[in-house]
């Protein structure tokens, strides 16, 4: 049977993708221990958009991407206490509506939350590691976004990313260095950087509307993203780019006169 509600919204397929990884991540690498948190993201995302629904700033079907922020959140951060995804939620739902320019909003929800508590707290922290080697992982989350991409529109964004940072890391480690393709590899071989290229910076919402200064901001994006964390030596370097790096994209789209994305129409 055909997914045929994703016709006219692709996020039911990634709400089902997303969940999909959380529940193997409970049962398959030992986060069991993190239910009370993912509980509490889910629950404090739905509660906070409702208020924004409830006050007229959204519309109904936006809980549905309040939904795909808590299981990014689930997904991407761990902390010492449930109750910081509350502050979590708050802070990744509460962006949207605060800080705005010309209808758009600055920051990926979940990118936003994670970086300002991870900076600002000394609670949160991001976990590449935690997916271990779990190679099916890899392949779920690569056929589920590679889907939701070409649905909406914006499979160029992950590819010209994607693409980017391999080639860059493997002119460091294979061409420049002489290491071997393992040790290259190993750089990818993580369920947080699949979800990050697949799922966070695709965001039609934080992305630019036009098509080729997407793919060019896509390649900037994977550029930074490599000098911070080959030349800096900051793991997490993805996140904290992308942090920096979005708030210009409403300019971006302003600038060229781009039609707001929307979800139901996918335009």
């Amino acid at each position: 049977m055909h997914f045929q509600f994703s016709q006219t919204d692709s996020r039911y397929f990634q709400i089902f993708g997303q969940s999909l990884f959380l529940v193997t991540g409970i049962f398959f690498l030992g986060w069991s221990n993190q239910i009370p948190s993912f509980f509490t993201a889910i629950v404090a995302c739905f509660v906070f958009q409702s208020i924004a629904i409830h006050f007229g700033l959204a519309p109904q079907h936006s809980l549905r991407s309040s939904l795909i922020t808590s299981l990014g959140l689930c997904l991407l951060l761990r902390v010492n206490a449930p109750w910081l995804m509350i502050v979590a939620a708050g802070l990744a739902i509460g962006q949207k509506f605060v800080i705005r320019y010309k209808g758009y909003h600055f920051w990926n929800p979940a990118n936003f939350a994670i970086a300002v508590l991870v900076l600002f707290t000394n609670e949160a922290w991001i976990s590449p590691a935690q997916w271990g080697h779990f190679s099916l992982v890899f392949v779920a989350i690569l056929l589920v976004g590679t889907y939701i991409l070409q649905d909406i529109k914006r499979w160029d964004t992950a590819f010209f990313y994607g693409i980017s940072l391999l080639l860059l890391c493997w002119f460091r480690y294979v061409f420049y260095l002489g290491w071997n393709w393992e040790v290259w590899w190993h750089q990818f071989n993580t369920g947080s950087f699949w979800l990050y290229a697949m799922f966070m910076i695709t965001d039609p919402m934080t992305s630019p509307q036009h098509k080729w200064l997407r793919r060019i901001w896509a390649v900037s994006l994977a550029a930074i993203t490599f000098y911070v964390q080959h030349f800096k030596f900051i793991p997490t370097a993805a996140v904290w780019t992308l942090f920096v790096w979005t708030p210009m994209v409403p300019f971006l789209n302003a600038w060229t006169r781009s039609i707001k994305w929307n979800w139901i129409q996918k335009k």
